[in-house]
């Protein structure tokens, strides 16, 4: 498994979108973790998760740990598109309340104006 993951930031309808590629590991959360920072800090952001192959415990963790910073900020992080592996491990742990998930842009930004 290549341990690596490239993203770019566009902006949709108002909202910044991280288009996400390649896995969310151990080795890779820190520098995730940098870019979704600088965002949350001011504004919510939707990770589009579609090209994501893998997400291991530590992606996960990750994922909440943005999830819950964004919230103490009074921003959001919406996770579009998440794969049905994800799915399955976020189900497994039972933690399926502390993220925010959404199937089309359009949901994003309602969950978003909901939850902010």
């Amino acid at each position: 498994m290549a341990d690596n993951i490239n993203y770019t930031i566009r902006d949709f309808d108002g909202y910044k979108i991280i288009d996400l590629m390649g896995n969310l590991s151990a080795n890779t959360v820190r520098s995730f973790e940098t870019v979704v920072r600088r965002i949350i800090e001011n504004e919510s952001v939707i990770l589009n998760m579609v090209n994501v192959k893998v997400v291991t415990s530590a992606g996960l963790n990750s994922l909440m740990d943005m999830s819950f910073e964004a919230k103490e900020r009074g921003t959001r992080v919406i996770l579009l598109w998440a794969g049905e592996d994800l799915l399955e491990l976020v189900d497994t742990l039972d933690v399926y309340s502390n993220l925010i998930f959404a199937d089309s842009p359009e949901e994003c930004k309602l969950k978003i104006k909901h939850y902010t």
